[in-house]
């Protein structure tokens, strides 16, 4: 997930719009599968009887999470929108497209967060102290 970085170079116009939107979709796809299968793995280790796995578990979930709402928050706005008659309200709708998409995953960070503040008491000191520290 943290390899991921959101594609560059975006242009939805013709006759650029078919190689950007292949390009998009298979970023979406990429993305969507990667964190599936990180969530599915850390929430596993709630299982776990030991107070450090389940504290990094979450940590780990929550810096996922945030790293996700992050890709789509700093995404570039693509060419034909920056190019548009009327660019600024084009650029407004896409950054605000794009925000609502990111919104769940900072609320599943932040959930993700609360569950890490409340093992990391009963863990070791860790990498994630810092992370986990209640504000």
């Amino acid at each position: 997930m943290f390899a991921l970085e959101f594609p560059i170079g975006l242009d939805f116009s013709e006759p650029k719009k078919a190689g950007s939107l292949l390009k998009f979709n298979t970023w979406v796809e990429t993305m969507t599968r990667t964190a599936a299968d990180a969530t599915t793995h850390y929430q596993g280790q709630f299982g776990s009887t030991d107070p450090s796995v389940k504290v990094a578990a979450a940590a780990r979930l929550a810096q996922l999470s945030f790293r996700a709402a992050s890709l789509l928050a700093r995404a570039e706005v693509p060419t034909d929108i920056r190019g548009h008659e009327y660019a600024d309200e084009a650029t407004a709708a896409y950054c605000g497209t794009l925000a609502e998409k990111a919104e769940p995953l900072l609320a599943l960070g932040t959930q993700a967060l609360e569950a890490c503040q409340k093992h990391a008491p009963t863990a070791p000191a860790g990498w994630w102290a810092d992370l986990c520290k209640k504000p």
